[in-house]
This record gives C-alpha cells, sequence and structure tokens, in this order.
C-alpha cells in the first residue's frame, strides 16, 4: 500500500458522507507480444475490417454510452482548444491502452489512399474504388472488398512506419511490403 486519502463530502449529492481512496503499487510483468500484425480498416457498413479478411459489425453503442460521451465533450469543452490536455482529452486511446496491457502497440497512419491503391501493382485511383463496397483495380484487374483493401494498405503503411521510424520519415501508404503478403499469389493474373 503506498498511501490512504480520507475525505468528507461537502457538496449538495453526498454531504456529509466519508470516502476513503486507496493506492497500492504492484509490479507488472512486462507482456510479451504473442500475436502478429494485423491492419484495421474503419469503415460505414463495416465497423471494422482486419487485414486477415475478419469484419466486425456496427455495435450500435450509441445508447450504451450516450452519456459518458455527452460528460466526454463537456469535459473537452472546457479546455483551451489545442492546448495538450484538449488533445489528451480528444483522443479515444482505449485501443492503444488495452494493447499495451496484453504486450502489442498501436501504430497510427494517415488514411488517406488506402481504399484506392492497389495492393497488388500499387496503381493509386479513385476509380479502383467502384463502390463502397467494392475494389477493382484498373491497371491490374485486381478485385476484393473495398474495406480489406483498406486494412491491408493499413498493415503496409504500418510496416514502413516501424522501418523508417528512426528517421521519422513517412511513406506513402502504398509503400512497403510490396507483395509480401498471402495475396501475392492472387495478384500474378
Amino acid at each position: 500500500m503506498k498511501n490512504v486519502t480520507v475525505s468528507l463530502s461537502c457538496g449538495n449529492r453526498g454531504a456529509g458522507r466519508w470516502f476513503v481512496s486507496i493506492q497500492t503499487e504492484r509490479e507488472v510483468k512486462q507482456p510479451i507480444p504473442n500475436g502478429s500484425a494485423v491492419g484495421i480498416d474503419m469503415g460505414i457498413a463495416r465497423f471494422a475490417t482486419l487485414s486477415d479478411g475478419s469484419h466486425f459489425e456496427p455495435l450500435n453503442s450509441f445508447k450504451r454510452h450516450e452519456i459518458a460521451l455527452r460528460k466526454a465533450q463537456q469535459a473537452m469543452s472546457h479546455k483551451v482548444k489545442f492546448s495538450s490536455n484538449w488533445k489528451k482529452a480528444k483522443a479515444r486511446r482505449q485501443l492503444d491502452y488495452k494493447l499495451a496491457w496484453s504486450g502489442g502497440h498501436l501504430i497510427a497512419v494517415p488514411p488517406q489512399n488506402t481504399s484506392r491503391t492497389c495492393p497488388c501493382c500499387d496503381h493509386v485511383s479513385a476509380d479502383n474504388r467502384q463502390t463502397q463496397a467494392r475494389f477493382g483495380c484498373v491497371e491490374c484487374g485486381f478485385e476484393e472488398n473495398a474495406d480489406l483493401v483498406g486494412a491491408i494498405n493499413v498493415l503496409r503503411a504500418g510496416h514502413a512506419r516501424i522501418a523508417c521510424g528512426v528517421s521519422g520519415a513517412v511513406r506513402p501508404p502504398a509503400a512497403g511490403t510490396h507483395r509480401s503478403d498471402s495475396r501475392a499469389a492472387q495478384c500474378r493474373t
């Protein structure tokens, strides 16, 4: 145990109540990552699509979290815009936090052109995104779900960021491990 704080509430709600806060310290072993890297594309029809092909449907959890969201937005409105505290309040760091506890880490990549870039030939075009759900490369003919293509390109961009991390340089989303994933065989038509 590190310390104990005893306080008396003097406000309208809970006036005259005593509260005890106990702070403890414990050693936590450094977790060892046991999984592989995965790219995540956040979508509209599908909540999230992973680069391994799996996807998650929307949870429609707005009703459950509406009050918490309102409180977070109110707290953010009281902060000086673009200050450090404002940026901290703006960040929804839950994924990064949970990954850190399990030994992983999150690499955010710029989303520009991730769903317009062919993972086979690296051709970037707005015409590649035929519909909200379908991707068809006008250069090489590769076809796939657009969200999956976005997730693959996010994974590649994450690998590129790791490779360029020493200098801080960031390559375009399509840069990185050209034809190195399991879809390489499908790309050669």
